[in-house]
């Protein structure tokens, strides 16, 4: 899945727990976010940086690059080599598990918007072809991977996924404000209201 995609379906997940009542635990939207799309950042910024700078100083040609990028399944990578190892690094749920410990023992505490990370390793299982960076899951035990059921850049797949997006923010956002009505606190003015309705009904005596 693209990268803004990520980032919005971790965000938005973070934002759905934090609706839950009976969840305390609450998560920063932005948090969340930054790990959805942390694992593409770690393995591609390499090469955009190139491709950017390359483009500045005219090593690389625009159409070059993006007739790179509409054919993803044959696509050469500025220092590919490296590229491949840093998605192997970033998209294997041995690391993740592992970091996520390391950082949760340096602060005492599980580090749950770290969970974005690991939703965009489970979203890649399932939206990347063997040829197009399939995630290695149990890397670097194994570089097994498994073949995904969909493309995400199938043109069908981005349009679905993009009315989805609108209609799941919709959504969280019709919740967001009927949670933030719910729980508006009230004013002196209905409360006083209230008070003097109460005086003035007749106060029911109980008769023995």
């Amino acid at each position: 899945m693209d990268p803004f995609s990520h980032a919005l379906w971790a965000g938005g997940l973070a934002k759905i727990i934090n609706l839950n009542k009976n969840i305390k635990l609450k998560f920063n939207f932005w948090g969340v976010a930054f790990f959805g799309v942390f694992p593409d950042v770690v393995a591609f910024i390499i090469p955009y940086i190139v491709w950017f700078f390359g483009l500045i100083f005219g090593t690389y040609k625009l159409s070059n690059i993006s007739l790179n990028l509409l054919h993803p399944t044959t696509i050469q990578f500025p220092y590919d080599h490296l590229v491949s190892q840093l998605y192997f690094v970033s998209h294997s749920l041995v690391i993740f598990v592992f970091i996520f410990l390391i950082v949760s023992l340096i602060f005492k505490k599980p580090v749950w918007i770290m969970f974005g990370w690991l939703l965009h390793i489970v979203i890649d299982i399932f939206t990347h072809v063997r040829e197009y960076y399939t995630p290695p899951i149990l890397w670097p035990v194994s570089n097994w991977t498994i073949g995904g059921l969909i493309f995400w850049r199938n043109s069908w797949f981005i349009f679905l996924n993009f009315i989805l997006l609108i209609i799941f923010y919709g959504t969280l956002f019709y919740l967001e404000k009927k949670n933030k009505k719910s729980l508006q606190p009230v004013s002196k003015y209905s409360l006083l209201r209230s008070q003097q309705k109460n005086a003035a009904s007749p106060s029911k005596v109980k008769r023995i």
